[in-house]
Protein backbone atom coordinates (compact mmCIF):
# COMPACT_ATOMS: atom_id res chain seq x y z
CA UNK A 1 0.00 0.00 0.00
CA UNK A 2 2.85 2.47 0.94
CA UNK A 3 4.42 1.68 -2.24
CA UNK A 4 1.22 2.14 -4.24
CA UNK A 5 1.15 5.25 -2.48
CA UNK A 6 4.25 6.51 -3.67
CA UNK A 7 4.31 5.67 -6.89
CA UNK A 8 0.55 7.71 -7.49
CA UNK A 9 2.27 10.65 -5.51
CA UNK A 10 5.52 10.45 -8.34
CA UNK A 11 2.96 10.37 -11.17
CA UNK A 12 0.62 13.54 -9.66
CA UNK A 13 3.79 15.48 -8.36
CA UNK A 14 4.43 16.33 -12.19
CA UNK A 15 1.20 16.79 -13.27
CA UNK A 16 0.02 19.11 -10.72
CA UNK A 17 3.53 21.33 -11.05
CA UNK A 18 2.30 21.51 -14.79
CA UNK A 19 -1.33 22.27 -14.44
CA UNK A 20 -0.44 24.99 -11.99
CA UNK A 21 2.35 26.52 -13.99
CA UNK A 22 0.14 26.92 -16.96
CA UNK A 23 -2.24 29.05 -14.52
CA UNK A 24 0.41 31.22 -13.22
CA UNK A 25 2.17 31.13 -17.11
CA UNK A 26 -1.26 33.03 -18.22
CA UNK A 27 -1.31 35.27 -15.10
CA UNK A 28 2.64 36.58 -16.75
CA UNK A 29 0.92 37.13 -20.18
CA UNK A 30 -1.32 40.26 -18.25
CA UNK A 31 2.36 41.64 -16.71
CA UNK A 32 3.21 42.21 -20.36
CA UNK A 33 2.67 45.70 -21.36
CA UNK A 34 4.21 48.01 -24.01
CA UNK A 35 3.78 51.56 -25.05
CA UNK A 36 2.90 52.65 -28.77
CA UNK A 37 5.90 52.50 -30.75
CA UNK A 38 8.07 50.41 -28.26
CA UNK A 39 11.97 49.44 -29.54
CA UNK A 40 12.85 45.83 -29.88
CA UNK A 41 14.82 46.58 -26.70
CA UNK A 42 11.57 47.35 -24.45
CA UNK A 43 9.45 44.49 -26.22
CA UNK A 44 11.82 42.21 -25.32
CA UNK A 45 12.31 43.47 -21.63
CA UNK A 46 8.28 43.66 -21.01
CA UNK A 47 7.85 39.76 -22.42
CA UNK A 48 10.62 38.91 -19.68
CA UNK A 49 9.02 40.86 -17.17
CA UNK A 50 6.24 38.51 -18.15
CA UNK A 51 8.16 35.20 -18.29
CA UNK A 52 10.21 36.00 -15.00
CA UNK A 53 7.56 36.83 -12.70
CA UNK A 54 5.56 33.62 -13.71
CA UNK A 55 8.65 31.48 -13.27
CA UNK A 56 9.28 33.05 -9.57
CA UNK A 57 5.58 32.02 -9.03
CA UNK A 58 5.87 28.67 -10.74
CA UNK A 59 9.16 28.36 -8.15
CA UNK A 60 7.05 29.20 -5.14
CA UNK A 61 4.29 26.63 -6.11
CA UNK A 62 6.49 23.80 -6.67
CA UNK A 63 7.54 23.83 -3.16
CA UNK A 64 4.35 23.89 -2.13
CA UNK A 65 2.90 21.39 -3.96
CA UNK A 66 5.45 18.48 -3.19
CA UNK A 67 5.46 19.55 0.80
CA UNK A 68 1.57 19.28 0.67
CA UNK A 69 1.75 15.66 -1.11
CA UNK A 70 5.04 14.35 1.41
CA UNK A 71 7.37 13.59 -1.44
CA UNK A 72 10.67 12.56 0.26
CA UNK A 73 13.45 15.04 -0.19
CA UNK A 74 10.71 17.54 -1.13
CA UNK A 75 13.29 20.40 -0.71
CA UNK A 76 15.96 18.94 -3.04
CA UNK A 77 13.16 17.92 -5.95
CA UNK A 78 11.97 21.52 -5.83
CA UNK A 79 15.53 22.75 -6.43
CA UNK A 80 15.92 20.50 -9.66
CA UNK A 81 12.64 22.36 -11.16
CA UNK A 82 14.24 25.74 -10.42
CA UNK A 83 17.31 24.39 -12.10
CA UNK A 84 15.20 23.56 -14.68
CA UNK A 85 13.11 27.11 -15.17
CA UNK A 86 16.71 28.90 -15.01
CA UNK A 87 18.23 26.82 -17.79
CA UNK A 88 14.85 28.23 -19.93
CA UNK A 89 15.68 31.57 -19.10
CA UNK A 90 18.82 31.22 -19.76
CA UNK A 91 18.11 30.05 -23.12
CA UNK A 92 15.56 32.57 -23.53
CA UNK A 93 18.25 35.08 -23.19
CA UNK A 94 20.51 33.66 -25.34
CA UNK A 95 18.10 33.44 -27.97
CA UNK A 96 17.44 37.50 -27.90
CA UNK A 97 21.09 37.88 -27.99
CA UNK A 98 21.05 36.02 -31.10
CA UNK A 99 18.25 37.50 -33.02
CA UNK A 100 17.91 40.61 -31.51
CA UNK A 101 19.10 43.11 -33.86
CA UNK A 102 19.72 45.01 -30.34
CA UNK A 103 23.11 43.25 -30.56
CA UNK A 104 25.94 42.31 -32.07
CA UNK A 105 25.38 39.08 -34.45
CA UNK A 106 22.11 40.52 -36.13
CA UNK A 107 23.79 43.98 -36.48
CA UNK A 108 26.55 42.42 -38.56
CA UNK A 109 24.05 39.91 -40.30
CA UNK A 110 22.68 43.41 -41.84
CA UNK A 111 26.30 44.45 -42.22
CA UNK A 112 26.49 41.61 -44.20
CA UNK A 113 24.33 42.77 -46.71
CA UNK A 114 26.62 45.53 -48.00
CA UNK A 115 28.08 42.63 -50.27
CA UNK A 116 25.42 41.36 -51.55
CA UNK A 117 22.76 38.49 -50.37
CA UNK A 118 24.95 35.58 -50.62
CA UNK A 119 26.73 37.19 -47.13
CA UNK A 120 23.61 37.78 -45.43
CA UNK A 121 22.85 33.56 -45.98
CA UNK A 122 26.63 32.71 -44.77
CA UNK A 123 26.52 35.08 -41.87
CA UNK A 124 23.19 34.18 -40.81
CA UNK A 125 24.33 30.15 -41.05
CA UNK A 126 27.50 31.23 -39.02
CA UNK A 127 25.45 33.10 -36.38
CA UNK A 128 22.94 30.34 -36.13
CA UNK A 129 25.61 27.44 -35.99
CA UNK A 130 26.94 29.74 -32.67
CA UNK A 131 24.47 30.30 -31.18
CA UNK A 132 23.57 25.78 -30.31
CA UNK A 133 26.34 26.28 -27.90
CA UNK A 134 24.89 28.36 -25.00
CA UNK A 135 21.70 26.08 -24.69
CA UNK A 136 23.45 22.64 -25.19
CA UNK A 137 25.82 23.86 -22.35
CA UNK A 138 23.27 24.80 -20.58
CA UNK A 139 20.92 21.68 -20.77
CA UNK A 140 23.95 19.83 -19.41
CA UNK A 141 24.97 21.48 -16.44
CA UNK A 142 21.27 21.52 -15.61
CA UNK A 143 21.13 17.74 -16.25
CA UNK A 144 24.09 17.51 -13.59
CA UNK A 145 22.54 20.15 -11.02
CA UNK A 146 18.79 18.99 -11.05
CA UNK A 147 20.03 15.62 -10.52
CA UNK A 148 22.07 16.42 -7.66
CA UNK A 149 19.59 17.96 -6.34
CA UNK A 150 17.10 15.29 -6.56
CA UNK A 151 19.95 12.92 -4.69
CA UNK A 152 21.00 15.88 -2.27
CA UNK A 153 24.59 15.87 -3.27
CA UNK A 154 25.36 12.50 -1.55
CA UNK A 155 28.86 12.23 -2.09
CA UNK A 156 28.76 8.25 -2.57
CA UNK A 157 26.50 8.79 -5.38
CA UNK A 158 28.51 11.20 -7.08
CA UNK A 159 31.44 9.26 -7.09
CA UNK A 160 29.74 6.42 -8.53
CA UNK A 161 29.90 5.82 -12.35
CA UNK A 162 26.79 3.76 -12.62
CA UNK A 163 24.65 7.07 -10.68
CA UNK A 164 26.63 9.57 -13.35
CA UNK A 165 25.22 7.38 -16.33
CA UNK A 166 22.26 7.54 -14.50
CA UNK A 167 21.96 10.96 -14.30
CA UNK A 168 22.49 11.51 -17.88
CA UNK A 169 19.78 8.89 -18.56
CA UNK A 170 16.95 9.28 -16.69
CA UNK A 171 17.30 13.56 -17.52
CA UNK A 172 16.07 12.10 -21.04
CA UNK A 173 12.18 11.73 -19.85
CA UNK A 174 11.14 10.02 -23.16
CA UNK A 175 14.39 7.26 -22.41
CA UNK A 176 12.73 6.79 -19.32
CA UNK A 177 9.27 6.96 -20.24
CA UNK A 178 10.05 4.04 -22.87
CA UNK A 179 11.66 1.83 -20.35
CA UNK A 180 8.20 2.07 -18.09
CA UNK A 181 6.53 1.11 -21.29
CA UNK A 182 8.68 -1.95 -21.59
CA UNK A 183 8.40 -2.61 -17.96
CA UNK A 184 4.30 -2.48 -18.53
CA UNK A 185 4.67 -4.93 -21.81
CA UNK A 186 6.80 -7.65 -19.92
CA UNK A 187 4.36 -8.10 -17.28
CA UNK A 188 1.89 -8.07 -19.73
CA UNK A 189 3.36 -10.72 -21.09
CA UNK A 190 3.58 -12.81 -18.26
CA UNK A 191 7.68 -12.04 -17.77
CA UNK A 192 8.34 -11.39 -14.14
CA UNK A 193 12.03 -11.18 -14.00
CA UNK A 194 15.44 -10.21 -15.44
CA UNK A 195 18.33 -12.54 -15.70
CA UNK A 196 21.09 -10.30 -15.99
CA UNK A 197 24.52 -10.95 -17.48
CA UNK A 198 26.35 -10.26 -14.21
CA UNK A 199 24.25 -13.87 -13.07
CA UNK A 200 22.05 -12.28 -10.59
CA UNK A 201 17.83 -12.12 -11.28
CA UNK A 202 15.61 -9.01 -10.95
CA UNK A 203 12.17 -8.70 -10.66
CA UNK A 204 10.46 -6.79 -13.64
CA UNK A 205 8.54 -4.78 -11.41
CA UNK A 206 11.22 -3.41 -9.14
CA UNK A 207 14.14 -2.89 -11.72
CA UNK A 208 16.13 -0.23 -12.19
CA UNK A 209 16.75 2.01 -15.44
CA UNK A 210 20.40 0.50 -15.44
CA UNK A 211 18.94 -3.06 -14.91
CA UNK A 212 16.97 -2.89 -17.89
CA UNK A 213 20.08 -1.00 -19.71
CA UNK A 214 22.02 -4.28 -18.73
CA UNK A 215 19.62 -6.73 -19.46
CA UNK A 216 18.80 -5.06 -23.14
CA UNK A 217 22.73 -4.64 -23.48
CA UNK A 218 22.10 -1.01 -23.91
CA UNK A 219 25.60 0.62 -24.30
CA UNK A 220 28.10 2.42 -27.00
CA UNK A 221 29.83 -0.96 -27.26
CA UNK A 222 26.56 -2.52 -28.99
CA UNK A 223 26.69 -2.16 -32.49
CA UNK A 224 23.09 -1.62 -32.85
CA UNK A 225 22.69 0.76 -30.37
CA UNK A 226 25.21 3.06 -32.88
CA UNK A 227 23.22 2.17 -35.77
CA UNK A 228 20.37 3.41 -33.69
CA UNK A 229 21.40 6.91 -32.60
CA UNK A 230 22.97 7.64 -36.11
CA UNK A 231 19.13 7.02 -37.60
CA UNK A 232 17.88 8.90 -35.32
CA UNK A 233 20.19 12.15 -36.06
CA UNK A 234 19.54 11.06 -39.95
CA UNK A 235 15.68 11.59 -39.14
CA UNK A 236 16.18 14.88 -37.65
CA UNK A 237 17.77 16.13 -40.86
CA UNK A 238 15.47 13.89 -43.51
CA UNK A 239 12.65 15.47 -41.92
CA UNK A 240 13.69 19.15 -42.07
CA UNK A 241 14.67 18.36 -45.56
CA UNK A 242 11.20 17.31 -46.47
CA UNK A 243 10.05 19.94 -44.34
CA UNK A 244 12.11 22.52 -46.32
CA UNK A 245 11.13 21.22 -49.43
CA UNK A 246 7.02 21.28 -48.67
CA UNK A 247 7.72 24.92 -48.52
CA UNK A 248 9.28 25.59 -51.82
CA UNK A 249 6.80 23.80 -53.57
CA UNK A 250 3.51 24.94 -51.43
CA UNK A 251 5.11 28.93 -52.47
CA UNK A 252 5.61 27.46 -56.39
CA UNK A 253 1.95 26.71 -56.40
CA UNK A 254 0.90 30.21 -54.38
CA UNK A 255 3.20 32.05 -56.90
CA UNK A 256 1.62 30.37 -59.91
CA UNK A 257 -2.05 31.25 -58.38
CA UNK A 258 -1.34 34.56 -57.79
CA UNK A 259 0.15 35.36 -61.27
CA UNK A 260 -2.67 33.34 -62.70
CA UNK A 261 -5.16 36.17 -60.81
CA UNK A 262 -2.86 38.97 -62.16
CA UNK A 263 -3.77 37.69 -65.40
CA UNK A 264 -7.52 37.03 -65.55
CA UNK A 265 -9.02 39.56 -62.78
CA UNK A 266 -8.51 43.21 -64.00
CA UNK A 267 -7.91 45.83 -62.18
CA UNK A 268 -6.36 44.15 -58.90
CA UNK A 269 -3.18 46.45 -58.58
CA UNK A 270 -5.55 49.63 -58.88
CA UNK A 271 -8.22 48.09 -55.90
CA UNK A 272 -10.44 47.85 -58.52
CA UNK A 273 -10.73 44.25 -58.57
CA UNK A 274 -10.94 41.81 -56.05
CA UNK A 275 -8.49 38.63 -55.58
CA UNK A 276 -9.89 35.35 -55.07
CA UNK A 277 -8.38 34.87 -51.07
CA UNK A 278 -10.46 31.85 -51.28
CA UNK A 279 -8.55 30.11 -53.60
CA UNK A 280 -4.84 31.00 -51.91
CA UNK A 281 -6.16 29.68 -48.23
CA UNK A 282 -7.15 26.55 -50.37
CA UNK A 283 -3.78 26.16 -51.67
CA UNK A 284 -1.80 26.84 -48.63
CA UNK A 285 -4.73 24.42 -46.32
CA UNK A 286 -4.20 21.81 -48.88
CA UNK A 287 -0.28 21.91 -49.63
CA UNK A 288 0.45 22.00 -45.89
CA UNK A 289 -2.07 18.83 -45.01
CA UNK A 290 -0.40 16.90 -48.27
CA UNK A 291 3.01 17.52 -47.64
CA UNK A 292 3.49 16.52 -44.10
CA UNK A 293 1.71 13.49 -44.83
CA UNK A 294 5.34 11.80 -45.70
CA UNK A 295 7.68 13.30 -42.81
CA UNK A 296 4.89 12.25 -40.37
CA UNK A 297 4.62 8.30 -41.24
CA UNK A 298 8.29 8.19 -41.25
CA UNK A 299 8.20 9.89 -37.72
CA UNK A 300 6.12 6.84 -36.78
CA UNK A 301 6.94 4.14 -38.99
CA UNK A 302 10.97 4.20 -38.50
CA UNK A 303 10.93 2.96 -34.72
CA UNK A 304 8.87 0.34 -35.31
CA UNK A 305 10.54 -0.51 -37.82
CA UNK A 306 14.24 -0.04 -35.93
CA UNK A 307 12.35 -1.68 -33.05
CA UNK A 308 11.01 -4.76 -34.95
CA UNK A 309 14.77 -5.27 -36.89
CA UNK A 310 17.44 -4.01 -33.95
CA UNK A 311 15.33 -4.64 -30.97
CA UNK A 312 15.26 -2.37 -27.86
CA UNK A 313 19.10 -1.18 -28.26
CA UNK A 314 18.22 0.34 -31.52
CA UNK A 315 14.89 1.89 -30.51
CA UNK A 316 17.45 3.58 -27.20
CA UNK A 317 19.52 4.77 -29.99
CA UNK A 318 17.30 6.23 -31.98
CA UNK A 319 15.42 8.34 -29.69
CA UNK A 320 18.95 9.37 -28.27
CA UNK A 321 20.08 10.12 -31.79
CA UNK A 322 16.71 11.73 -32.64
CA UNK A 323 16.34 13.53 -29.48
CA UNK A 324 20.10 15.62 -29.42
CA UNK A 325 20.39 15.81 -33.08
CA UNK A 326 16.95 17.32 -33.18
CA UNK A 327 17.47 19.59 -30.09
CA UNK A 328 20.51 21.40 -31.68
CA UNK A 329 19.29 21.61 -35.14
CA UNK A 330 16.24 22.62 -33.99
CA UNK A 331 17.88 25.59 -31.82
CA UNK A 332 20.17 26.74 -35.06
CA UNK A 333 17.46 26.93 -37.30
CA UNK A 334 15.52 29.38 -35.02
CA UNK A 335 17.99 31.53 -34.40
CA UNK A 336 19.33 31.82 -37.69
CA UNK A 337 15.49 32.08 -39.19
CA UNK A 338 14.75 34.80 -36.07
CA UNK A 339 18.41 36.83 -36.71
CA UNK A 340 17.09 37.23 -40.32
CA UNK A 341 14.67 38.33 -39.74
CA UNK A 342 15.46 40.93 -37.84
CA UNK A 343 18.36 41.96 -39.89
CA UNK A 344 15.66 42.84 -42.56
CA UNK A 345 13.92 45.14 -39.77
CA UNK A 346 17.29 46.69 -38.76
CA UNK A 347 17.69 47.99 -42.40
CA UNK A 348 13.96 48.65 -42.93
CA UNK A 349 14.54 51.21 -39.83
CA UNK A 350 17.22 53.12 -41.89
CA UNK A 351 20.47 51.30 -41.49
CA UNK A 352 22.28 50.62 -44.24
CA UNK A 353 20.65 52.25 -46.83
CA UNK A 354 17.05 51.67 -45.59
CA UNK A 355 13.72 50.37 -47.43
CA UNK A 356 14.81 49.80 -51.03
CA UNK A 357 18.48 49.91 -50.98
CA UNK A 358 20.19 47.03 -52.65
CA UNK A 359 21.57 46.01 -48.73
CA UNK A 360 17.56 45.82 -48.40
CA UNK A 361 16.86 43.96 -51.12
CA UNK A 362 20.10 41.27 -50.03
CA UNK A 363 18.09 41.11 -46.48
CA UNK A 364 14.79 40.52 -48.06
CA UNK A 365 16.63 37.26 -49.37
CA UNK A 366 17.85 36.15 -46.27
CA UNK A 367 14.24 36.85 -44.33
CA UNK A 368 13.05 34.53 -47.48
CA UNK A 369 14.86 31.82 -46.58
CA UNK A 370 14.82 31.79 -42.39
CA UNK A 371 11.15 32.06 -43.02
CA UNK A 372 11.05 28.33 -43.72
CA UNK A 373 13.99 27.69 -40.95
CA UNK A 374 12.18 29.38 -38.39
CA UNK A 375 8.38 28.95 -39.23
CA UNK A 376 8.14 25.57 -40.42
CA UNK A 377 11.65 23.06 -40.18
CA UNK A 378 12.58 24.14 -36.76
CA UNK A 379 9.57 24.05 -35.14
CA UNK A 380 8.67 20.70 -37.13
CA UNK A 381 10.95 19.04 -34.71
CA UNK A 382 8.94 19.06 -32.14
CA UNK A 383 6.31 17.35 -34.21
CA UNK A 384 9.11 14.79 -34.79
CA UNK A 385 10.17 14.12 -31.40
CA UNK A 386 6.27 14.08 -30.55
CA UNK A 387 5.70 11.30 -32.91
CA UNK A 388 8.96 9.23 -32.90
CA UNK A 389 7.99 8.80 -28.96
Amino acid sequence: ADGMAMQLKAVLAPMLIAAVGIVLSIIGIFLVRTKEGATMRELLRSLGVGVNFSSLLIAGATFGILYLLGIENWIGLSFSVITGLLAGIIIGQATEYYTSHSYKPTQKIAGSAQTGPATVIIAGIGSGMISTAVPVLTIGVAIILAYLCAIGFDVEHIMSAQSIGSAALTSLALLASYIEEIRIGLLHNGVTALDLPNGTTQLVEKASLLDFMEYYHVSLMNPTVLIGVFVGVMMSFLFCGLTMNAVGRAAQSMVNEVRRQFREIKGILTGEGTPDYARCVEISTRGAQREMLLPSLLAIAVPVVVGLVFGVAGVMGLLVGGLSSGFVLAVFMANAGGAWDNAKKMVEEGHFGGKGSDCHKATVVGDTVGDPFKDTSGPSLNILIKLMS
